[in-house]
């Protein structure tokens, strides 16, 4: 099989209603198969692509593109897909409060997901203050859903400090979500 790198790709949207078309190139590598030699991947592969999205330095969700190409691999030089479909980049932001107790961290990350599904977004807070205000941008949802976020504190040193997962199932759509407390103790 192969996989693709991903590649960041500065792309800079304008306004709550805009429409920009990204140029990108990524990487493909061939996988090292376990006779030494490099395998041969010829013909058409069927392929779907992810698109990172990062509103800044600390957070990050993804939107699954649901256009299927078909590569041809014959010409590895020149492997072309087109268009591989449109993102909807329409977001709602969940926000609250973390509130824990023992150690205070050094660093937090809060995570979001389905609650029977995929990961949604996170976002990394440096030296959280216990009952202190965060934040998370993430894409809005195509009908209304439980999520269910999982919080992680780490120490200066890299030890974990705390770590709960599923804390407090909310529900959300298309609008921002505010008043959530995530709570945390020190195992």
């Amino acid at each position: 099989g192969w996989h693709a790198s991903s590649y960041n790709i500065p792309a800079f949207l304008t306004g709550s209603a805009s429409t920009e078309t990204v140029s990108w190139i990524i990487p493909i590598y061939e996988n090292h198969v376990s006779s030494g030699d490099w395998s041969t991947i010829t013909g058409s592969q069927q392929v779907t692509f992810t698109l990172h999205v990062r509103p800044d330095e600390n957070q990050e969700f993804t939107i699954p593109l649901d256009t299927p190409q078909s590569l041809n691999m014959d010409n590895k030089d020149d492997i072309q897909a087109g268009n591989i479909g449109t993102a909807n980049l329409t977001t709602i932001t969940l926000s609250g409060t973390i509130s824990y107790s023992g150690t205070p961290p050094a660093r937090a990350w809060i995570s979001v997901q389905q609650v029977y599904g995929s990961h949604l977004g996170m976002t990394e807070i440096d030296s959280p203050v216990n009952n202190g205000a965060w934040s998370l941008i993430v894409a809005a949802l195509d009908s209304q859903e439980t999520v269910g976020f999982r919080v992680e504190g780490l120490d200066s040193s890299g030890q974990q400090v705390f770590q709960k997962h599923n804390l407090t199932p909310t529900t959300v759509y298309n609008t921002d979500v505010g008043g959530i407390n995530l709570t945390v103790t020190n195992p």
